[in-house]
């Protein structure tokens, strides 16, 4: 079992940005197409363990990002190698309410 200190590295340092496609979300929805939501949950839940943790981390970006703004997220995080620090804020959020849970 992961700590909370393992698994927020964890988190940080998997690449749960890679999406082989993104394609445009309807629009006035923030809902990703479901391949968007099953490589997300699919790549993170593997490196993390934390199934609760990455839904909670994609619920947060959705409510604040719609796909074409996600997309521009994961080039970033392509670019620099780096997890954007707007998502590292849900990342964090998720990991302390999955804590407090438990």
């Amino acid at each position: 079992m992961l700590t909370g200190k393992q698994l927020t590295y964890t988190l940080l340092s998997t690449a749960t940005f890679f999406f082989p496609t993104l394609v445009r979300a309807e629009a006035n929805t923030n809902a990703y197409p479901v391949e968007v939501v099953q490589s997300f949950m699919q790549e993170c839940t593997e490196k993390s363990g934390k199934k609760q943790v990455c839904a909670c981390v994609l619920d947060r970006i959705q409510d604040e990002y719609d796909l074409e703004q996600f997309s521009k997220l994961e080039r970033k995080y392509r670019a620099t190698g780096k997890i954007p620090k707007e998502v590292k804020k849900f990342m964090f959020g998720c990991v302390a309410s999955n804590l407090a849970n438990n």
